[in-house]
């Protein structure tokens, strides 16, 4: 608006909305795929700006949730992946999952996903007492298998 005015525009402004509609674009525009094997869960997202492809582990899994945004969460965790489109009128789920080297675990990682229910009733079939689960029943879980961890 101020450049169309013939007011002076700084590079700032200019690289901050390219930086968000880049943003909404891959967000709403990306293309996500779920795989559920006999092992793992297989993530793979591609878009404009690149791919990304994770695999999760059942036995690294603590839990399966809805997700509801709040202002201060009950777990910390490092990464977060959105592996969901914007567009899509589904469900939001998340998954909680430990990452560690040599079954040590370091840190906890989550992936926000929009599954089908037929991939939910697999899921928990698979993983009983996991999926479809209250959060604060996954950070219970994952604090006993910390605690669990440092008594070793």
């Amino acid at each position: 608006y101020r450049y169309v005015r013939g007011y002076g525009v700084s590079p700032f402004e200019v690289v901050s909305v390219l930086i968000i509609v880049f943003a909404l674009l891959d967000r709403s525009q990306g293309r996500y795929e779920y795989e559920a094997d006999a092992r793992c869960l297989k993530f793979r997202k591609r878009s404009w700006i690149g791919s990304k492809d994770i695999e999760v582990s059942y036995r690294d899994i603590i839990g399966i949730y809805k997700y509801k945004a709040k202002l201060i969460g009950y777990w910390k965790f490092r990464r977060t992946y959105r592996l969901n489109s914007a567009l899509d009128g589904r469900m939001v789920w998340a998954i909680a999952y430990k990452v560690g080297v040599s079954g040590k675990p370091e840190h906890y990682e989550r992936i926000y996903f929009k599954p089908s229910d037929e991939m939910l009733q697999y899921l928990s079939a698979r993983m009983p007492g996991k999926v479809m689960v209250p959060e604060t029943q996954i950070v219970v879980d994952a604090f006993r298998d910390e605690e669990a961890g440092k008594n070793k």
